[in-house]
């Protein structure tokens, strides 16, 4: 049966072969592998199979092969397989459903993956990531991804890998009314690609996106001189997945000149090369293209079916810069042929992608690493973002989205040094950024001076009171007002709170007369404010007046898969402030950090990366540097053995458990904790589920 399967996939390999034999093979291949006792043999086997026919089948069948064998590698945690598929289902997902679904899979890759663990797996996830963000519009995304994975190529003289990030740098630019810098990164590309002789491919695209510069310049003749260039690599060489969208934008340039007939020409071309094509968003820029030389000839009815469907393909897979032209082109087709109310309904949608698209632009944004507040932090240096993309960290920046956009009293909780006040900052920034934020340390201030800062006083109104003074609650009006370690309060200033929250107004310590003032109170506690109601000790109305909405923030060990870039953004962070010049992170170190429990939380592995880069002599971050400063709270990390094989194996084996269980608990957290939304939201089958979760110990 093995030499069966391996003569079927073999023969597949075989680009000759028709798309009916193909699919006849294909089907033979797979009920072939269905019927293989070995099961990891069968996800290499589907792997193989979905490997040499994507080029040829339609994704929508091609997809089930690579996921049946995602979902073999990942029973037997073959972390290679795991990689490769995820891959191939982004590259086939970026071309045929959209951009979005497309980033899981990478976003997946860069968890698994690291600087120090399968780079070039890394930064080609990231080079897509930013491929993919471009497309969609979210243009600082886009850069950072695409300048990190630059650095690396450039670190390690890939010259076909940095030419590729060059050119979408290129292609970028060129989008965002840059012509100036397009040139200038289109060269660098185009010096590049000249460095590793017979890239055809790539040296198509890059002549490509210069016929595209030009075009944006209305320099239409040069930009047919780069197109033809292009065009003739690719069908000299046949490259068909570029030849569509060659064609599609020789026809918009001839139709520039004026030359309608060979524009339609061009288009017919297009549409014809797009047959059995598997990228969707070049198909529908060639069926839009089509409907154009359509309407050019007066034939309204066909053009206004091609415009629908390419519109419906383009929505589908959400490709903001082709939406942008789509619409800007079918508002000037439409008033030149005097269908004013079809024009203004496109120039309205041009309007309002175009508007978001521009948002974006370089100069308009910063481009840096999001900043991580703690609590002793000055305010100028509060980010308004949060760093980590686990899942539940993800699902906590969409409910701070949520309650950003109205004016109630939230209540967080969470432990020491998780970062309640940044998240109180990022909803105050978020709904009122120009407006006052205050802050107070609940805890931090004894009782019988915390009501005098808290409410103000009179001169005269306690001994030593030389002169009024105002308080933070006044101080904060029109603004918020940020209780930390609320739960530290007595009884009594409760009360005076509950009142203050009630009445809207308040009166300074010696004073008579009420001050109304306009607050959103935003508090929070590490204490078990429930239990501390069952005591007595926090007021039931006054919590409940606090609580209108509710964030819980999860300890730094309940999002392990952040801490990899938590670190990268400490380290830049503390490069700066001693001027050092640390890289990254080892992998040994890595795991070290990923095994603590960090007890302190994001504060305490702050502590522990800033005391690293000052004691680091190398522009590596090593694992004995954390050895020093995590024995004396968890000397378990502390191996002898740690460079041997037996060290080594059990580090994986502990890493990959720890990796496992911070997956499921966040799988199961985003899924209420129901089976079936599990493995529907996960991929995964239910057997798959029940071993992560007796793994994890939580079955």
């Amino acid at each position: 049966m093995v030499n069966s399967i391996e003569t079927l996939i073999e023969r597949l390999s075989d680009e000759s072969i028709t798309i009916d034999n193909c699919e006849k093979l294909t089907n033979k291949a797979l009920l072939l592998v269905n019927d293989t006792p070995q099961h990891l043999l069968k996800g290499k086997y589907l792997f193989q199979i979905g490997k040499a026919v994507q080029q040829r089948l339609d994704y929508r069948k091609t997809l089930p092969i690579f996921e049946g064998a995602l979902k073999i590698f990942s029973q037997y945690d073959n972390i290679e397989g795991i990689i490769q598929c995820n891959n191939l289902l982004g590259t086939i997902t970026k071309n045929n459903i959209g951009y979005e679904q497309s980033n899981n899979y990478f976003h997946r890759i860069t968890t698994l993956t690291s600087k120090d663990f399968m780079a070039n797996e890394f930064f080609n996830a990231k080079f897509h990531l930013g491929d993919n963000y471009a497309a969609l519009g979210e243009l600082d995304k886009a850069l950072n991804f695409l300048f990190s994975a630059l650095e690396y190529y450039s670190d390690i003289e890939a010259h076909f890998q940095e030419a590729d990030v060059l050119n979408i740098l290129f292609l970028l630019y060129i989008n965002l009314d840059e012509p100036d810098k397009a040139l200038n990164v289109g060269m660098k590309a185009l010096k590049h690609c000249q460095q590793t002789p017979s890239q055809y491919k790539q040296l198509s695209k890059i002549l490509h996106n210069f016929g595209f510069l030009y075009t944006r310049a209305k320099n239409y003749s040069l930009a047919l001189d780069y197109y033809h260039k292009s065009l003739d690599i690719i069908e000299e060489h046949n490259i068909t997945e570029l030849l569509p969208l060659s064609l599609v934008n020789i026809g918009d340039n001839y139709e520039s000149f004026g030359d309608n007939e060979k524009a339609f020409i061009y288009y017919k071309k297009a549409y014809s090369a797009t047959d059995n094509f598997g990228n969707n968003a070049i198909r529908s820029a060639a069926i839009f293209n089509l409907a154009k030389g359509f309407l050019l000839q007066n034939n309204h009815e066909k053009a206004s079916a091609l415009f629908q469907d390419a519109l419906e393909m383009v929505n589908t897979i959400k490709t903001t810069n082709l939406e942008i032209q789509f619409y800007n082109e079918l508002k000037t087709l439409y008033f030149d042929s005097k269908n004013y109310e079809k024009a203004h309904f496109f120039q309205e949608k041009h309007f309002q992608l175009k508007e978001r698209w521009y948002s974006y632009k370089i100069g308009e944004k910063k481009f840096n690493t999001p900043n991580i507040d703690n609590h002793n932090s000055d305010a100028s240096e509060v980010s308004s973002e949060i760093i980590g993309n686990s899942k539940v960290i993800s699902k906590l920046t969409e409910t701070l989205d949520i309650i950003s956009g109205y004016n109630v009293n939230t209540f967080i909780t969470g432990e020491t040094g998780t970062g309640k006040e940044l998240f109180a900052r990022i909803i105050h920034e978020k709904y009122k950024q120009k407006s006052p934020f205050v802050a107070i340390n609940c805890a931090a201030i004894p009782e019988h001076l915390l009501e005098s800062e808290l409410f103000g006083y009179k001169r005269g109104a306690f001994t030593g009171a030389m002169r009024e003074k105002k308080g933070i609650i006044a101080q904060a009006n029109s603004g918020t007002l940020f209780l930390d370690e609320i739960g530290d309060l007595s009884l009594a200033l409760q009360s005076k709170i509950l009142r203050v929250i009630q009445e809207r107004e308040i009166i300074p310590l010696g004073g008579t007369e009420p001050i109304p003032v306009d607050i959103r109170i935003i508090s929070a506690t590490n204490r078990d404010i429930k239990q501390m109601m069952k005591s007595g000790t926090f007021k039931k109305e006054l919590f409940y007046r606090l609580n209108i909405m509710r964030i819980d923030i999860p300890p730094l060990n309940q999002r392990k898969f952040d801490i990899p870039l938590l670190v990268d953004y400490f380290i830049k962070q503390f490069n700066l402030k001693f001027g050092k010049s640390v890289k990254s992170i080892s992998l040994t170190s890595l795991t070290t950090l990923m095994q603590y429990s960090w007890p302190g939380n994001i504060r305490e592995l702050k502590n522990c990366i800033e005391k690293a880069v000052v004691l680091s002599s190398s522009d590596i971050l090593q694992k004995e540097l954390f050895k020093q400063l995590l024995i004396e709270n968890d000397s378990s990390l502390v191996q002898n053995n740690a460079f041997s094989w037996s060290g080594f194996q059990d580090q994986k084996s502990s890493f990959i458990n720890e990796m496992d269980s911070s997956y499921i608990i966040n799988l199961m957290q985003a899924s209420d904790s129901n089976i079936s939304k599990a493995t529907k939201l996960g991929n995964l089958g239910r057997t798959q589920i029940y071993r992560l979760l007796e793994r994890a110990k939580l079955k």
